[in-house]
């Protein structure tokens, strides 16, 4: 018959795995801290010499649909008292839901950057007479099953690749459409959103109504403040798989040609920590 260990044995068992455990902790934050340290020196280099695009791509297909299956299960499951993505989304159906009863002249509505779909699902249902479409790199196959937007003759969901020419290629969808930019805005450099709302511009859409991360950065140790006049982009926050900028929405949609009629700058509606802020702007043409 065996005899069982002694207390001191199991102590000193007991001291080891714990150990072990926090050596592996300590490892796998260093590791996460230099892998942080790396993507934020990538971006301050983009940001710095400002290309089109950045010389990294923070998306591939996998991660682009865990996330996007992640947004979709958090609306299901989370009112928006509960959780930020859904207040977000339903915060953005009702502005674009209001603003389209308040100007009847409003044809079409664009979702640059459509993800999982949901938002024009909920705007086609409500304005059957307004033509929607989400634009992204890919889903809108996925999308159209998911939401019957066959079913659906005012609901449509297209992948394109590059932005600029399907606004060169569309000039009757974008003239005069209302284009949506939901957490999308933040991932792009200067260079690419100048180009990107000069194309607008010149397309003469009439509304854009974007909702945009912003508060403290880590770059500058303030909080972000938005102007009418010509400020630089700041570098928000970061990690191995997070990269935001906080750009001059104010001035940006001005020199598209648009003027700001709304907007709204607070907390998260579900965060307790307040650094962390976001960005209602809603612009329009002819004013």
């Amino acid at each position: 018959m065996k005899s069982k260990p002694s207390i001191m044995c199991r102590f000193k068992f007991f001291i080891g795995h714990l150990f072990v455990k926090v050596l592996h902790r300590c490892l796998c934050i260093a590791q996460k801290q230099e892998r942080n340290v790396k993507a934020i020196n990538k971006y301050m280099a983009d940001l710095e010499s400002n290309p089109l695009e950045r010389s990294f791509d923070i998306y591939d297909p996998d991660y682009d649909a865990r996330l996007w299956r992640g947004y979709r299960k958090v609306i299901l499951e989370f009112s928006p008292e509960q959780h930020e993505t859904t207040f977000r989304a339903h915060f953005m159906r009702n502005e674009l839901i209001t603003l389209i009863a308040e100007d009847p002249s409003i044809k079409t509505v664009i979702n640059v950057g459509s993800g999982y779909g949901w938002l024009e699902s909920e705007v086609a249902a409500a304005c059957p007479a307004v033509n929607v479409v989400g634009l992204d790199r890919r889903q809108s196959e996925s999308n159209a099953k998911e939401f019957n937007s066959s079913e659906r003759s005012n609901l449509s969901y297209v992948d394109v690749d590059d932005i600029f020419k399907n606004i060169e290629e569309n000039p009757d969808l974008y003239n005069g459409a209302v284009i949506v930019f939901v957490n999308v805005l933040h991932i792009f450099l200067p260079m690419f959103m100048d180009k990107l709302f000069k194309a607008l511009g010149d397309a003469k859409i009439g509304y854009v109504a974007l909702w945009e991360p912003c508060g403290f950065s880590r770059r500058t140790g303030k909080f972000y403040e938005f102007t009418d006049e010509e400020k630089p982009a700041t570098y928000y926050y970061g990690s191995d798989n997070d990269y935001v900028l906080i750009h001059n929405y104010p001035n940006i949609l001005r020199r598209g040609g648009l003027k700001v009629i709304k907007s709204r700058v607070a907390p998260q509606a579900t965060e307790l920590l307040q650094q962390h802020h976001v960005a209602y702007f809603l612009g329009k043409r002819g004013i």
